[in-house]
């Protein structure tokens, strides 16, 4: 099935039901081919589409095309990476980080990302931290749970040796 780049979804969205995966997956790439690469966007146009405004990246959406749309299904597949990603290089507290941590102030996910990244890249302000790309966030996730990793082994490896 071939899509023209300016064919609206309304006239498109019967057809749908009928896409293989494969198709549905070029269809995701055709869109971030015109509209840009999800793990490309920075933090702050992220949090922008994640509160349903795409217009930034997307354009007039009175009247969607089928590319705005698949980049909007691909969006969704990114959050939910994403946050997959970013949870499983989260190190879970230990006891005395949850004792010690009690009657602390929560904070949402996209503070604590955007305290991270500005900790982390050891920028001035938050704002800057806003400009990097989800991309660039994951990078730095893998190395801060490396390093977390790294210590804690060593940690526990020192004590046991201690103990002995």
């Amino acid at each position: 099935m071939q899509i023209r780049e300016s064919e609206k979804y309304a006239e498109f969205a019967d057809k749908e039901k009928y896409l293989t995966e494969k198709s549905v997956k070029k269809l995701k790439e055709a869109a971030e081919e015109k509209f840009g690469k999800v793990y490309a966007l920075e933090f702050d146009t992220f949090r922008e589409c994640y509160d349903g405004k795409f217009d930034a990246v997307l354009g007039n959406m009175q009247d969607p095309t089928v590319l705005q749309v698949y980049w909007q299904k691909r969006f969704a597949d990114v959050v939910q990476e994403f946050a997959k990603a970013v949870k499983n290089m989260t190190l879970p507290q230990t006891a005395d980080e949850l004792t010690a941590s009690k009657g602390l102030l929560s904070m949402s996910w996209d503070e604590s990302i955007i305290v991270f990244c500005q900790q982390f890249f050891g920028l001035h302000n938050y704002k800057d931290a806003g400009k990097l790309t989800l991309g660039e966030i994951l990078i730095a996730k893998k190395v801060a749970y490396n390093r977390e990793k790294f210590q804690r082994q060593m940690t526990e490896l020192q004590r046991k040796k201690l103990s002995k």
